[in-house]
């Protein structure tokens, strides 16, 4: 994803076409975000203006780019194309992960992972009025603080956890916490496939579609609009913790999948002529 006007620039003077893969547009929608760095919005429009393709991690995004920058889409028929991120599975080293397991301690015998960090719009702020009522207990990654929030409340920040911990925590965890109301693909979803837990996550319109791709896992997933419904779905997983995965609609993907669909958009967009005109107007 382009962010700096650097990248514009090496682009325009290397290359007759250029595509990029696109993960939000957090950035430009959160205004609290946005007016730290204006000059970002511009370089976002103009890198649309001049690309010849964009792939993107979910049609979401891609509904909320095309609605934000609807004059830069209605001008060119710009080549795009949904490619869903995978499992990081095979990313998880088990065998040395195993070796370190003695060293970590965790605050709680038993409790729930959540994870997020300090924006606003990881609603982390929010739900952890919740979280300090419920008889559970919780383990935060990515809080403002290290150390005890409340007494069942405990976080850590991002940043400088080994993958080990990380992998630790979440193997031992009764199941994750995703309160992200708006995200570009959400991979703690796929975490949570992953680590066989179960996830409670927001009502937005992308977790809807990542439930709606995601059929032999939808039972494991729980919706929230508000706070207060978090209580009593921890209750229905700690009643039943095991997820259950519907065989019938059974289907792994890989991040060799995920290249392979990046692959074919690439293939397709070189394969096109090039659009002299766009190419003199950013040159």
């Amino acid at each position: 994803q382009i962010i700096h006007i650097e990248h514009l620039h090496i682009l325009n003077r290397m290359c007759l076409k250029y595509a990029f893969c696109m993960q939000d547009i957090i950035s430009i929608r959160s205004s609290y975000l946005l007016v730290e760095d204006w000059e970002r919005e511009d370089i976002f429009r103009k890198s649309i203006k001049y690309c010849n393709g964009i792939i993107p991690f979910s049609k979401f995004s891609l509904d909320d780019m095309e609605d934000y920058y609807r004059e830069e889409f209605e001008k060119r028929n710009i080549y795009t194309k949904v490619v869903y991120l995978a499992s990081v599975n095979d990313e998880i080293n088990k065998e040395n992960a195993k070796k370190q397991e003695n060293k970590f301690s965790m605050p709680y015998d038993e409790y729930f992972v959540v994870l997020g960090n300090h924006y606003k719009h990881k609603y982390l702020d929010v739900i952890e009025k919740y979280l300090e009522q419920s008889k559970y207990n919780f383990v935060i990654i990515g809080s403002k603080e290290n150390g005890n929030i409340a007494g069942n409340v405990y976080g850590y920040r991002s940043g400088n956890l080994s993958d080990d911990f990380l992998h630790f925590l979440m193997k031992n965890s009764k199941a994750i916490l995703f309160p992200s109301v708006y995200e570009g693909f959400g991979l703690p979803i796929l975490n949570a496939i992953d680590y066989g837990k179960k996830i409670i996550i927001n009502n937005n319109p992308l977790n809807q579609e990542q439930l709606s791709c995601l059929p032999y896992y939808k039972n494991n997933i729980y919706l929230f609009d508000q706070g207060n419904e978090i209580e009593g779905y921890l209750d229905e997983i700690v009643r039943e913790p095991e997820p259950s995965i519907d065989e019938t609609c059974y289907e792994t993907r890989s991040w060799s999948d995920v290249a392979r669909g990046v692959e074919s958009a690439l293939e397709e967009i070189l394969n096109e002529e090039v659009d002299v005109k766009v190419l003199n107007e950013r040159w």
